[in-house]
C-alpha cells in the first residue's frame, strides 16, 4: 500500500497561493506607478498646449487647407450656367478623429485627405442614390471589362468618382483600354476601401464647396474604447501595448482630455444635377 503526506499537498498548494497573491499585488503597485506617471505626462501636455497653441489659429488653419485641398479635387465637376434641375445643401461630417495632444499643430491633418476624400464621396453616393438620381449596377452584370467600358461610353460617361476597385478594369489585361478611357474623364478615385463608384454624365454635377468647419473639442466616454465594471463603478483603459489601468469616471475623463483631443471636420456643401438620372453607382461582389 502506498501512503502520500497530505501536509505536503496543502504546503505547496498555500505556497502557490501566496506566490500568485505576491503577484497580484507587485501587478497592482506597477500599474498604480505607472498610472500616477501616466497622468503627470498627460497634465504636462495639456500645460504645455494651454501655453503653446492657439486652438482657433490652428482650427483656422485646418479649415484653409481642407478646403483649398476639396477645392482642387472637385472644381473639375462643372454643370454649365441655365443648365441645372434641382438643387440642395446637405452637411457631411468628414472627420472625427482622435489627436494625442502633443501632436497637435497646424499640419496635423495634412495626412487625413484620402479619408477626408472617401468620406465626402460617401456622401455624395449617398446623397445621389437616395434620391434616384443613380441607379446600382452590379460589375459581374458585365461578361467582361470591354463590355463594361462600351457601357460607359453609350451612356456618355465623363466623370468617374469613388473607389478605384470597383470602377477600374478587374481583368489587369484590359488596364490599357480602361485607361484609354478614363483619359477622356474627370477621374477622382478615392482609394479601394469603399464599395461603390460613380459614373456619372459629363457635366452632370456641380458640388459647390460653401463652408468646412474644424473644431478641436474634449472627448466624451462615448469617444473612448473603455471596458465598464459596473460594480464597482471603475473604467478600464488601454493606455499603451494592452495596458489596462483603472479609473473614476471623474478622475479618467480629467486624464484623457489631458491627453488627447478630438478634432471634427465637417463641409457645407451644395449639390447641383442638370438632368433626372445622372449615372450609376457601381458595386463588386465579394468574390470577384
Amino acid at each position: 500500500m502506498l501512503f502520500s503526506d497530505s501536509r505536503t499537498s496543502d504546503s505547496d498548494t498555500a505556497i502557490n497561493g501566496k506566490v500568485e497573491q505576491m503577484y497580484k499585488n507587485l501587478d497592482q503597485v506597477l500599474k498604480s506607478l505607472y498610472k500616477k506617471e501616466e497622468i503627470k505626462k498627460a497634465q504636462e501636455e495639456q500645460e504645455k498646449y494651454n501655453t503653446e497653441i492657439k486652438k482657433d489659429v490652428i482650427e483656422e488653419s485646418i479649415q484653409k487647407k481642407i478646403t483649398d485641398h476639396m477645392k482642387k479635387t472637385f472644381d473639375k465637376l462643372i454643370v454649365p450656367k441655365g443648365n441645372p434641375t434641382a438643387k440642395w445643401t446637405a452637411t457631411f461630417n468628414l472627420l472625427d478623429y482622435n489627436l494625442f495632444t502633443n501632436m497637435i499643430n497646424e499640419n496635423v491633418a495634412d495626412d487625413m485627405y484620402s479619408n477626408v476624400d472617401a468620406n465626402f464621396i460617401a456622401y455624395i453616393i449617398s446623397e445621389l442614390f437616395r434620391r434616384g438620381l443613380v441607379s446600382e449596377t452590379k460589375r459581374s452584370n458585365f461578361k467582361n471589362d470591354i463590355d463594361y467600358i462600351n457601357f460607359l461610353i453609350e451612356q456618355n460617361i465623363g466623370i468617374l468618382m469613388g473607389s478605384e476597385y470597383v470602377l477600374k478594369n478587374i481583368d489587369y489585361t484590359y488596364t490599357s483600354q480602361f485607361n484609354t478611357f478614363a483619359q477622356t474623364c474627370k477621374c477622382i478615385f478615392s482609394g479601394y476601401y469603399i464599395n461603390g463608384g460613380l459614373a456619372l454624365k459629363d457635366e452632370s454635377i456641380q458640388i459647390r464647396l460653401n463652408k468646412v468647419n474644424a473644431y478641436i473639442k474634449p472627448l466624451s466616454l462615448e469617444d473612448v474604447d473603455l471596458n465598464y465594471d459596473e460594480k464597482n463603478s471603475i473604467y478600464s483603459y488601454n493606455v499603451t501595448n494592452d495596458i489596462m489601468l483603472p479609473f473614476k469616471k471623474d478622475e479618467f475623463l480629467v486624464y484623457i482630455n489631458n491627453k488627447r483631443k478630438k478634432l471634427s471636420v465637417s463641409m457645407e456643401v451644395e449639390i447641383i444635377v442638370n438632368s433626372g438620372e445622372i449615372g450609376t453607382l457601381f458595386k463588386r461582389d465579394d468574390n470577384e
